[in-house]
């Protein structure tokens, strides 16, 4: 599977990036120390403008934002998979719209996800598999219309034939009670905000307060396991 990262330009703190490749959305080359493969979009908020970089420029009135720029040109460069960061920084508009982008990818065929520091955002469908770690946090919302969800395991609260409705917190704030977790939403889509970052054990604090967080040392929560999803 080929991936990328596609960094926005918010102000966000994006934390560490594990892709290899990386595409920039305008400004979002700021953020980063590495070279990208594209810098997309119409450059209005471009800082500083380096030599030598592939420079995807579109005009400044458009009907696309420069992450669904972004997303397109990963699509066409032949990605099949991405993680955008930086998308939970900036107003409540550009939050909520970036987190939009993942239906656009899913309409455009791309398995995306949004990273933050200590969570993760995705969105589910059909059987999910992975593995989690004890009490961590694990909220699900219906996203465009109704989902249910007809059977669970390992979670605190069951969502066994659960229908969720918009408006409703059903799934808001659930719990891994063991290191397997699955799901089947047989219907509709389902939003997932999947904390991965644990919490601190009162003896460990002093320690856990000077922490730098890494992803990769964490649990790699509902990686795809011949379903059509995963976590992470």
């Amino acid at each position: 599977m080929k991936t990328a990262a596609i960094i926005l330009n918010t102000p966000d703190e994006i934390g560490e990036i594990t892709e290899s490749d990386v595409i920039c959305a305008d400004n979002g080359l700021s953020r980063i120390h590495v070279t990208p493969v594209a810098v997309v979009g119409d450059l209005d908020s471009l800082e500083n403008r380096k030599d030598g970089l592939n420079y995807v420029v579109f005009p400044k009135e458009k009907d696309e934002t420069d992450g669904q720029l972004a997303l397109e040109y990963a699509k066409s460069a032949g990605y099949d998979a991405v993680t955008i960061y930086g998308a939970t920084g900036g107003d409540i508009g550009q939050i909520l719209g970036n987190i939009g982008l993942l239906k656009y990818a899913k309409d455009i065929k791309i398995d995306a996800r949004i990273s933050g520091v200590g969570f993760d955002i995705k969105l589910l469908e059909g059987k999910v598999s992975g593995t989690a770690f004890e009490g961590q946090k694990i909220s699900l919302f219906p996203f465009f219309g109704d989902a249910l969800v007809t059977e669970s395991r390992g979670l605190y609260y069951p969502l066994e034939n659960l229908l969720l409705s918009a408006g409703t917190n059903r799934g808001l704030s659930n719990v891994a009670t063991a290191n397997e977790i699955s799901f089947t939403v047989e219907s509709g889509i389902l939003l997932m905000i999947n904390i991965i970052k644990r919490r601190c054990r009162p003896h460990f604090r002093r320690t856990c307060r000077h922490f730098r967080f890494r992803r990769r040392s964490l649990p790699s929560i509902f990686r795809l396991q011949g379903a059509r999803n995963s976590y992470c």
